[in-house]
């Protein structure tokens, strides 16, 4: 860069008006003139600027540097057509003009080239921070030239974080809910350090933070002081770091681990997941404190067991009556003392112990069955109608409108964890009707006896009642004359009422009337009692010979049955005794063949009898006279000779046929 004082612009000035007026004045001369002009002018300018044929400036001319402690340093300084001596000055006191620089022992100027005047600072400390400027002297007909000054400052890395609480050992013992104060402290950095507290996992520190700076003794560096305020929840361990703007790499201090004094935290844990009934368990009471020593002590039901102070209690054959039994274990250390319960929950197979029960109820009504059972788990329940198995309903209760679709037994299903579910008994829902009622329209009684008409009811549910009557009256049965006998059943709900008259006499026969009743109507049938007559014996007689008829007849012919049975099974036994006897034996004797031809039918070749009914085909070899072509041609064995059994049945190497004749 060309340096230029007020004489030398002035005088530049000057010059450009020269040569503009000249070039003006030679308008229409020639253009080689014209530059000839120009280059004479500007020789004269450079002359008149610089007091001679040369000058000195610079082309590289120093900046401001940030260095770190111990670094190697360079301020550039470079100057075209150098013609005076260099020299560099700090804070305006000049360091000299030899290149070693002796007065200086970590400086030197690198003068490599001409034109060249570095200052080189190996290694940079502190003292050597300042405002540096780079000078060229003048010679006869050339001036001075001053570069501008530029500030050297010599930073510092932080120096290396450390907690003060560690100076003792690395672990910090505090009472549990106490507030501690931890320090920590970084020297010799410049800038001067910021410190972050974090917890060994990296992350922050969540609290009370103080930091302060103060410079160090020899007022160029600088101490960073960090007061961190917290109460531990639990045992950790906590780290410093510290950084600057110009050293972002965070240096890392020794952990600090806080060791929290604490009574017992206990948890109870069982051996088992699921516990059943009948099995052995193992309780184990887990505590953590600090200090370590600690005392236990187990309760069942908040008594104690003596005896038992170790950490696990073993269990024997629990029983169901131990379902929902509290353990209690209590620990102690010189801090405090601390207890956990758990409830022992036995995993129980579900009973059901409220069945659903029968309802009734009038069409468009609303009715609720419910179930209850016990198990562990709790028992859910679904609901299902018995005929069908058809899924109606999820819940302990089970509420519909009373239907004929609706009608029907239904049940509740209880299911407990992985059990098996239990079914509940069926319950029934009875749509209310009138009653109806099934009676025969006349009975016959003989003078002098008793007599009994009975009168059946169906859909007889609760609070139907049925009345008799004679001659449209109500019979009471407060008197000896009439007995009235009711059987209900509540399972059909049918009601049966006899009527019992005693010793029948003639303003007995008459009509007798049946009334049933209920919130949903009435029936009414009248009984005629008729006296019996022998025309009326007569019948009863011939009825009863009748039936003996056929009772003995069934007899006979059950008999009959049973004796061809066993002519069947005797003639398997005998062709069991022979059949190795059978087997490819010719044994045809004084049999009469026609009666084979009467079997062996051309159209149809079944073997049947009488006593049997075998469904086979008889097949021939290929040219039998007695069959033509036409005949079905499947088996290649010859079917000519049929031997005769010893019981006078006749076989053949692929059937026995048997026949007996029928018993007289």
């Amino acid at each position: 860069m060309l340096v230029k004082d007020r004489k030398q612009m002035k005088a530049e000035a000057m010059i450009n008006m020269l040569v503009n007026t000249s070039l003006t004045e030679m308008k229409g001369t020639s253009l080689r003139m014209a530059l000839l002009v120009y280059i004479i002018l500007t020789v004269i300018s450079e002359s008149i600027i610089y007091g001679g044929p040369t000058h000195q400036y610079f082309l590289k001319e120093p900046t401001d540097v940030r260095a770190t402690l111990g670094e190697k340093v360079r301020l550039p300084c470079v100057v075209k057509n150098k013609t005076g001596e260099c020299q560099w000055t700090k804070d305006g006191f000049g360091l000299g003009t030899d290149p070693d620089l002796s007065g200086f022992s970590r400086y030197s100027l690198d003068m490599s080239s001409s034109n060249t005047c570095d200052l080189i600072l190996d290694p940079v400390q502190y003292e050597d921070e300042g405002l540096y400027q780079c000078q060229v002297g003048a010679v006869p007909g050339v001036e001075a030239i001053t570069s501008k000054p530029v500030t050297l400052i010599v930073n510092h890395e932080p120096g290396l974080p450390h907690i003060l609480q560690t100076k003792h050992g690395d672990v910090m013992e505090v009472s549990e809910g106490e507030e501690i104060v931890v320090e920590c402290e970084s020297q010799g950095g410049k800038p001067a350090a910021d410190i972050v507290w974090k917890h060994k996992d990296g992350t922050k520190v969540a609290s009370e933070i103080v930091d302060i700076v103060t410079r160090m003794d020899d007022k160029e560096l600088f101490k960073t002081y960090s007061v961190l305020k917290f109460i531990p929840e639990k045992d950790e361990e906590i780290i410093c770091t510290a950084f600057s703007d110009q050293f972002r790499a965070p240096r890392v201090s020794n952990g600090l681990k806080i060791r929290l004094k604490h009574k017992p935290r206990v948890d109870i844990e069982f051996s088992k997941e699921h516990v059943q009934e009948g099995d052995n368990l193992e309780a184990f009471c887990k505590a953590k404190a600090y200090p370590f020593n600690m005392v236990y002590k187990w309760y069942i039901n908040n008594v104690e067991i003596v005896g038992e102070n170790k950490e696990v209690l073993q269990m024997e054959n629990i029983q169901r009556k131990n379902d929902k039994m509290e353990m209690k274990c209590i620990v102690e250390n010189e801090v405090g003392i601390s207890e956990q319960i758990k409830v022992l929950n036995l995993s129980l197979e579900p009973t059901i112990t409220e069945h659903p029960e029968t309802t009734f109820g009038i069409p468009d009504e609303t009715v609720t069955f419910s179930c209850k059972a016990e198990g562990n788990p709790a028992p859910r329940y679904i609901w299902v109608k018995s005929e069908s198995n058809e899924l109606v309903g999820v819940g302990q209760n089970l509420t519909m409108t009373v239907s004929e679709r609706t009608e029907g037994e239904y049940a509740c299903k209880a299911i407990s964890g992985d059990h098996q579910p239990v079914t509940s008994e069926t319950a029934r829902l009875v749509m209310k009707r009138k009653p109806k009622i099934e009676t025969q329209p006349s009975k016959t009684g003989v003078r002098g006896r008793d007599l009994l008409i009975n009168c059946k009811v169906t859909n007889a549910y609760p609070g139907t009642s049925v009345v008799w009557a004679k001659k449209d009256q109500p019979i009471g049965t407060g008197g000896e004359k009439f007995k009235i006998v009711e059987s209900r059943n509540n399972t059909k709900l049918e009601i049966s009422s006899d009527l019992i008259i005693a010793k029948v006499e003639a303003e007995d026969f008459t009509n007798y009337g049946c009334f049933a009743s209920n919130e949903l109507g009435s029936e009414y049938k009248m009984i005629e009692v008729v006296e019996e007559t022998s025309h009326s014996q007569l019948t009863i007689t011939l009825a009863v010979n009748i039936i003996g008829g056929l009772v003995i007849f069934l007899i006979l012919g059950w008999l009959w049955l049973r004796r061809r049975r066993s002519n069947v099974e005797f003639m398997e036994e005998q062709k069991m005794r022979n059949s190795a006897y059978l087997n490819n034996q010719e044994i045809f004797k004084n049999v009469d063949r026609s009666v084979f031809d009467k079997l062996l039918n051309k159209n149809e070749l079944v073997v049947k009898n009488d006593n049997f009914n075998i469904n086979m085909e008889f097949e021939v070899e290929e040219g039998d006279p007695e069959f033509d072509e036409r005949t079905p041609k499947k088996m290649k064995g010859q079917f000519r000779n049929i031997p005769l059994s010893p019981n006078d049945s006749m076989a053949s190497s692929r059937t026995v046929l048997s026949f007996l004749e029928d018993s007289p």
